[in-house]
């Protein structure tokens, strides 16, 4: 398996951090959340000791709701991310994310009641967000 992962990293030539910068800051943020660094700590006490109830999550429950989390948060986190340059409306957030309007909606919800994104205004009926940062 080594071996085949070595050939396949290969094949992909060299990796370009540059252009890559917002998704490696965006991972990074995204396993500094308090929600991954959770469940990453609760893996063996939920699946092996089970929860305050004596209720065992079996693994495979497990890792789709590690997965599930881990993907959106890391999409919350380019979103917040994007915001850095100054407000945008959801399409511009989706055309700098590539994670579909629908979603960059929800997650903006999420994010807003976070404290991490504000409405900064409107561009006609455009509504435009900003991100909090401190």
């Amino acid at each position: 398996m080594v071996t085949e992962l070595t050939e396949l990293v290969q094949t992909m030539g060299p990796f370009d951090a540059e252009a890559n910068k917002m998704a490696l800051a965006a991972v990074l943020r995204t396993l500094e959340t308090e929600t991954v660094r959770w469940l990453m700590g609760m893996q063996r006490e939920l699946t092996e000791k089970g929860n305050v109830y004596g209720e065992k999550v079996k693994a495979d429950a497990y890792m789709k709701l590690l997965d599930e989390t881990i993907r959106s948060e890391y999409q919350k986190s380019l979103i917040y991310l994007s915001l850095q340059d100054g407000p945008l409306s959801v399409r511009e957030i989706d055309s700098r994310t590539n994670i579909g309007i629908q979603t960059v909606s929800n997650l903006l919800s999420d994010l807003e009641g976070r404290g991490q994104v504000e409405l900064h205004g409107y561009e006609g009926r455009t509504p435009k967000f900003a991100g909090i940062f401190l």
